[in-house]
């Protein structure tokens, strides 16, 4: 549902397109919190890693604006991305865009190193977590190999991924536990609560992206 090319889109969730990118609302009963939303490549990719330099570019570029907007609201933003393994080639790539108190984006990293820590023997994930801050993702986590990623201000981390029982939806659930509020899992299964707010949130996203002249870049 939230890649553009897709026949079941929902187009009352989008809020911009580029040339490459595109930027949709989350459904509410699928969010941690209000304004989430998604990044996805217009091409198809089972993630971004393995995404072309053009797409990359303008997901900088993206993830910059957004940073922009939030940040004029009073808020931190962090950018969440899980690639579970046996996905390779019927999963098109998706990143979670999570508007966050400006103190979490500080906090993450500790929370999410933890986490894994204390679930690790269970999963089975690769003992080292790797910062993007110097190489950037894709030149940090080998090409066509899941994991999980984590980025926040202009820092990151990402985490191998070596089993099949790596929950899909582990970064939101640990943030949901940071900041305090109800993981998605709780209302995962429910029937979409409010689609006609959701759409009217997307309208709203879609003229402040305008305002801010984002559209432009």
């Amino acid at each position: 549902w939230w890649w553009i090319e897709s026949p079941s889109f929902k187009k009352d969730l989008f809020i911009a397109v580029g040339k490459h990118v595109s930027l949709i609302l989350r459904p509410s009963h699928l969010s941690l919190v209000p304004w989430q939303c998604i990044l996805a490549p217009i091409p198809f990719a089972t993630s971004f890693a393995s995404c072309e330099d053009e797409v990359w570019e303008e997901l900088k570029i993206f993830k910059s604006s957004l940073r922009d907007i939030f940040s004029d609201k009073g808020q931190g933003v962090l950018f969440l991305e899980t690639v579970l393994p046996g996905k390779a080639g019927c999963w098109q790539a998706q990143m979670d865009v999570v508007p966050v108190p400006k103190w979490a984006t500080q906090s993450a990293h500790a929370y999410v190193k933890s986490s894994l820590s204390e679930q690790s023997p269970d999963w089975g994930t690769h003992s080292k977590l790797f910062s993007t801050k110097t190489k950037g993702l894709r030149h940090t986590v080998p090409k066509n190999f899941p994991y999980f990623n984590l980025e926040w201000d202009t820092d990151g981390l990402v985490q191998v991924i070596e089993s099949d029982s790596f929950p899909k939806d582990f970064g939101l659930d640990t943030i949901a536990g940071m900041i305090g509020v109800d993981p998605v899992s709780f209302n995962k299964f429910g029937k979409r609560e409010a689609p006609d707010k959701d759409r009217a949130v997307a309208r709203e996203f879609g003229i402040l992206w305008r305002q801010h002249g984002c559209e432009k870049h």
